[in-house]
């Protein structure tokens, strides 16, 4: 800032000499006047590039400044002109643009930190970072996956239980009632016990009714089978969300607020990359090197105001979507 500061106050106390021989041979000139249709004259200017160490440059400071400049290059090209032109254009390439580029540069960190920041809230992130949240989330997965299969067992089960009831039937067509017949066989009894009925006070299955018992069995066994199936495919649904509710919660909590301040970061930048008028400080480059052959003619002056100058902005990078964490598996 000192440095800043000094430089100015140098610039001011050499130039001054300079413009005042450049104003008293000018006497018509727009930079006469420091009143002249609301523009700032050479002296102001002066005045406000002594403050800059401490207040910068308002974008009204750097307008006139370029109407300074045009006036200076067209006005004409002798000693006391190019002196102030040559420490218009050292304060320009040497202080202005330096500080408006470190000022950007120090922009786009914040800028792309804060999008970090937001793109880390995704449970992908999360997982990179976090063992913890990483184990969770192979946990859910292979509850997932458990589903998945159980479903699919299910679903052949069902079908081969149609089967199952079409033997039974076929089996069991003159016995009354199958299931209070079968009920104590054997096979019954060691699958599925004797389920509220003392089975030893029961007689033996009859030889008549074994084949309608067996078939019985199987049919109840595989029953028994795709229930098993069912409920694992319930109780991999359950802990999957169990599991997943929270890190999804803390997905969207997070997404919403880094989401909020990335948009109050990205229009605090875009104010200030909007106040640096590269476009403005180009034009003026322009001239300063057109400067250098002497007089600039307004054939010159326009083509550098016409000229579309490539300068480095800020990068602004796609803002993801919002995604759908899913909690539930599908069926």
């Amino acid at each position: 800032m000192a440095v800043k500061f000094l430089f100015a106050t140098v610039f001011v106390s050499f130039v001054a000499p300079a413009v005042s021989t450049f104003l008293a041979s000018n006497p018509e000139s727009k930079l006469a006047s420091e009143k002249g249709q609301g523009k700032l004259g050479v002296g102001s200017i002066m005045t406000n590039l002594a403050n800059f160490g401490s207040q910068g440059m308002s974008d009204d400071e750097l307008d006139n400044m370029e109407t300074a400049v045009e006036s200076l290059v067209t006005g004409g090209d002798d000693a006391a002109t190019k002196i102030a032109v040559k420490q218009l254009q050292m304060f320009i390439t040497n202080t202005l643009i330096p500080n408006r580029k470190r000022s950007q540069q120090a922009d786009q960190k914040v800028l792309d930190a804060q999008f970090q920041r937001l793109r880390n809230c995704h449970i992908d992130q999360q997982i990179k970072r976090d063992a913890v949240a990483s184990q969770k989330v192979a946990i859910a997965e292979d509850h997932k996956d458990d589903y998945a299969d159980s479903m699919a067992g299910y679903g052949g089960c069902l079908e081969g239980l149609d089967t199952k009831a079409l033997l039974r039937d076929a089996y069991c067509h003159a016995v009354d009632d199958v299931a209070k017949a079968c009920h104590c066989e054997t096979k019954m009894v060691e699958r599925f016990g004797e389920r509220n009925v003392d089975c030893s006070k029961v007689p033996q299955v009859s030889a008549s009714n074994e084949k309608c018992c067996n078939a019985h069995f199987e049919y109840e066994k595989h029953g028994a089978d795709c229930s098993e199936l069912r409920m694992e495919a319930s109780y991999a649904k359950k802990q999957h969300k169990i599991i997943m509710s929270p890190l999804c919660n803390q997905y969207e909590a997070c997404y919403d607020k880094q989401l909020e301040l990335y948009q109050n970061t990205l229009h605090v930048v875009k104010e200030g990359e909007k106040h640096r008028s590269w476009a403005t400080i180009q034009r003026m480059q322009c001239l300063f090197e057109k400067f250098k052959k002497g007089k600039v003619a307004q054939p010159d002056n326009k083509s550098c105001k016409d000229q579309v100058h490539v300068v480095e902005h800020i990068s602004y990078p796609t803002i993801p979507e919002k995604e759908v964490c899913q909690t539930r598996v599908t069926p």
